[in-house]
């Protein structure tokens, strides 16, 4: 859904008449828009950056999956890369979630930290099956 930029954020439904136009939840800097929450906000920023330097990458341009797709990668590179991005986008979301209901941001360090954890265990399973 992140990458069709499908999320039913609040400025869509504002859009549609339906309840108001928040700031971000993550940081309050601006409203919540697709292009805030996934590559603008400092917050979700600061978890993509953290994420490219444990993977030893360097992140060139804003659009991720553009800049994947571009790179004259193997396709099982191509393939782990891609899967690492949408579950940081993915953990983005959570947080936002987790943020709304339990009125607390954990660090993005600690975010990435499971993001971390997840894709380890699932390369695991992919191997071993």
């Amino acid at each position: 859904m992140i990458a069709r930029e499908a999320l039913m954020l609040k400025v869509r439904l504002h859009n549609l008449g339906i309840g108001s136009n928040d700031l971000c939840i993550l940081c309050g800097l601006a409203p919540k828009t697709h292009d805030h929450l996934i590559k603008l906000c400092p917050y979700a920023r600061l978890l993509i950056d953290n994420l490219m330097v444990f993977l030893k990458m360097r992140l060139v341009g804003v659009d991720l999956l553009q800049w994947v797709h571009q790179k004259p990668w193997a396709k099982v590179k191509k393939l782990v890369v891609n899967a690492c991005i949408q579950a940081c986008w993915y953990a983005i979301w959570q947080q936002r979630n987790r943020t709304r209901h339990d009125y607390r941001v954990s660090r993005p360090q600690c975010v990435l930290q499971e993001v971390v954890m997840v894709l380890k265990m699932r390369s695991e399973y992919w191997i071993s099956h």
